[in-house]
Formats: C-alpha cells, structure tokens, sequence
C-alpha cells in the first residue's frame, strides 16, 4: 500500500509493536511507553479540538409528536449532519444496485431516540429534510418549469420556513377509518420506513392494502380482508388507501412560486431532487 493511499489507522497499525525504525537511534524516555496509537489518537483529538460535539445532536419537533412509537414519550427527535465519510459512504453506494440500503444506513446514524426503520413515511421523510439542512444548508434548489410560458425557474426554498402539519391528539396505536358505504370500522397500522422496500409499485399498490389493515369491526382473517376489498365499493377503498398511504400530518410539500418572466402563479412540489445532496 502507498503512502498516499494509507489512513491513519493503517499508519499506526504499521507501527504497532513497539519497534521504532532505527534500533540504533535515541529513544524518547517521554514516549517510551506510550503506544504509537495513542500518539495518533492524541493529535487527532488536537485538530478537532474546534469540532464541539455537543452540539452535533440537534432537536426537531416530529410532524407526528412522538405518538406512533411505542414507549417512546417525546414529540421530538435528535438529528445530526452528515460527516465527511457519510458522504463518501453514500457517494461511492448511489452507483450500485443497493443505493437505498446505503441511504438508509447513513441516514439511521444520523438519527438518536428513535429507530430509523420505525419511522413512519411522513417522519422520514421530514427527517431527511432536516439532515439535509443540517448536513448542506438551509437552502434548498428547485428547477421547474412555468405552466404558462414553458420558461425554466431556478428556485430556492428555505427548509427553514417549512410548514408542518402536526398528527391529530386522538391518535391511537391502530388507527380507526369509518368506511362510508359499508359503514363499518377498520382499524388501521402506519407505513413505517422498514416496509418500503416491500412496498409493490404504485400500480400495484392494492396489494399492499390489506397488510396495513389489522381488523375490520372484528374480523381479522387476512384472506376475508383481502375479500372484502375486492367485493366492497371504491369509495370505500379509496378512503383506506387515503389513510393508509397519505395520513393527514407531516410537511406540507405544496409551494406555490410566480413565473420570473410572466409572473404566472405556479405549483411545486418540494420533494427530493438532484440537489439533495449538493451543498447550497
């Protein structure tokens, strides 16, 4: 291995056993005794003197309060940037087929109080927005396009400013939905970011439906579940879908914006883009 290529652990792990180079040379009777690896360890604690790790863990309210977590009995969560080597974890893993196990692994360190996999959909996604500003700025770039002109906007969104829609006090570990057509009770379980990658495509998602559906009124027998949806009336299965897959709190990705060169009013979505990952 060259020098060039060599970290410093592969340096002080050259040097373990206590031989110095030169067998003939003076030793230093200060540093006799004292392992090459704490030498080492010693002068990288001094360049990152300036570095205050207490304030590493930054707090955020979470757009569910803390109430889908069992035992868990705060409405915040703790979030730190992205380190240098998460970046190039993440960087060297988004060419390759396991992109989003990489994602997820940087992203769970980065998170404290809370295991990542059991975060809902709205909490992850809003915690990788807060990562994202913490780890890259506030500033977020968008590129669309105006629907009254076809001139291409370059946007800049303040995470800063993001509005939250906050889960409702009455929450409860299963959620209930009043169907309106059978007019009978389904108790509800939340997406969490450990079921994505099970999720089916979004063609297909009707296949999913009934793995987050516990009971109805007090039949839980998958396969009448199953039977039910199909035989029910779409508005019904709308109404689980909505539930299921788009509950009403988390970040409000909705901004609107006018036109730099006709002043039209236009829609965004803030969702994630090519900037994600880009310093602002």
């Amino acid at each position: 291995m060259s020098e060039q290529k060599q970290s410093i652990i592969d340096i002080a792990k050259g040097f373990e056993g206590g031989q110095p180079k030169n067998p003939d040379a003076p030793r230093n009777p200060m540093k006799a005794n004292v392992p090459e690896q704490t030498l080492v360890q010693d002068q990288l604690n001094g360049l990152l003197e300036n570095i205050d790790t207490s304030k590493m863990w930054v707090e955020f309210n979470l757009p569910s309060k803390g109430k889908p977590y069992v035992n868990y009995e705060k409405d915040s969560i703790f979030l730190r940037a992205m380190k240098f080597s998460d970046e190039k974890r993440l960087q060297k893993a988004l060419v390759g087929d396991r992109s989003k196990d990489a994602l997820n692994v940087v992203l769970a360190g980065c998170v404290k109080g809370i295991d990542y996999g059991q975060l809902t959909l709205p909490d992850k996604l809003y915690v990788m927005f807060k990562i994202r500003q913490l780890s890259y700025g506030k500033d977020y770039p968008i590129n669309t396009t105006c629907k009254g002109c076809g001139t291409k906007n370059e946007l800049i969104y303040d995470l800063t400013k993001m509005s939250l829609d906050f889960m409702d006090e009455t929450y409860q570990e299963h959620c209930t939905v009043d169907l309106p057509d059978s007019k009978k009770t389904a108790y509800i379980s939340p997406i969490r970011a450990k079921h994505e990658e099970s999720l089916p495509s979004p063609e297909r998602i009707m296949e999913a439906l009934p793995s987050f559906i516990t009971r109805i009124d007090n039949v839980s027998e998958e396969m009448v579940i199953k039977r039910f949806l199909e035989q029910t009336t779409i508005k019904d299965v709308n109404t689980l879908k909505t539930a299921i897959f788009n509950p009403k709190y988390g970040m409000d990705q909705a901004h609107k914006y006018n036109c730099d060169f006709c002043n039209v009013q236009n829609d965004v979505n803030i969702g994630l883009n090519e900037n994600f990952f880009t310093t602002s």
